[in-house]
């Protein structure tokens, strides 16, 4: 999406609003801000400012608070996906009264332990002219040092499950007070257990579709009728046709890991079909 020309005026501060929604969780959407002078031209002495929101599969609501730069009197809108399908509603930028206050999120957050995937990138405006820092603290130790700039993105490696990452913002050197805080978790995610079915005017079985958290061994089992259990596949993650299904039958189908031992995981039920 890109906007026309929006006339802004230098030094006030503005709100950009737009509904996002997503396919799958763990999306993201990028929205842009490209100024322009009173020639219609770039400023060239003024990046785009560009900002990541986290989407998902319900409708929210992403907004962005900004300083339109010396000389500027005009700018664009310019949005897109960052990572996976998304879509975007309507959107909307109006003039605020007084100063923006700082800006500091990560995308992901919170971040899904899944596989090599400990990762989150921190964005930050701190709408200040002087340089401001991020400092990082981990499970309450002492702060160190993460980056700096009035603006930017800095990417986190490594995340780990459990753990509480604290964000700092201050303003220049200054670490009496932060302006702004952030926590980023980590969570693993949980195992997955689902069938699949056709669409009704489809044609073909229905599916089994598993995925473990931690991406080691996991065993299904299957017991028909209250029966005894029988092996049905052994991976990490897979999907399987269930062609033998009969309808008068009731199905449980029982994901096992090494952490769960020989509890469920999960469990999920095909009923029967009483005529």
């Amino acid at each position: 999406f890109v906007s026309e020309p929006v006339k802004v005026e230098a030094g006030q501060c503005y709100m950009l609003r737009m509904g996002i929604r997503a396919v799958e969780q763990q999306s993201s959407s990028r929205l842009q801000l490209n100024w322009f002078d009173i020639s219609g031209l770039p400023l060239a002495s003024t990046p785009a400012i560009i900002h990541v929101v986290a989407a998902n599969p319900k409708w929210q609501t992403a907004q962005l608070e900004v300083v339109a730069p010396e000389d500027a009197a005009a700018c664009r809108v310019y949005t897109a996906a960052q990572r996976g399908q998304v879509w975007l509603d309507e959107y909307s930028l109006r003039k605020l009264a007084g100063t923006c206050p700082p800006e500091l999120m990560a995308v992901p957050n919170p971040v899904l332990i899944d596989g090599d995937h400990h990762r989150t990138v921190v964005v930050w405006d701190s709408h200040r002219a002087s340089q401001s820092q991020i400092y990082l603290s981990i499970d309450d130790r002492q702060e160190e040092f993460f980056a700096e700039g009035e603006s930017g993105a800095q990417p986190l490696e490594n995340i780990s499950p459990g753990s509480r990452y604290q964000f700092r913002l201050y303003e220049s050197h200054d670490h009496r007070l932060p302006i702004q805080l952030l926590e980023v978790h980590g969570k693993k995610r949980a195992p997955q257990l689902e069938v699949n079915w056709p669409t009704p005017t489809g044609s073909g079985s229905p599916t089994l579709t598993w995925r473990t958290s931690n991406g080691l061994p996991a065993r299904i089992y299957i017991s028909k009728d209250g029966g005894a259990e029988m092996l049905f596949a052994e991976a990490p993650v897979g999907t399987e046709t269930l062609q033998s299904i009969e309808p008068e039958s009731n199905y449980e189908f029982r994901l096992y890991t090494e952490k769960s031992k020989t509890r469920p995981a999960e469990i999920v039920t095909i009923p029967a079909v009483r005529k």
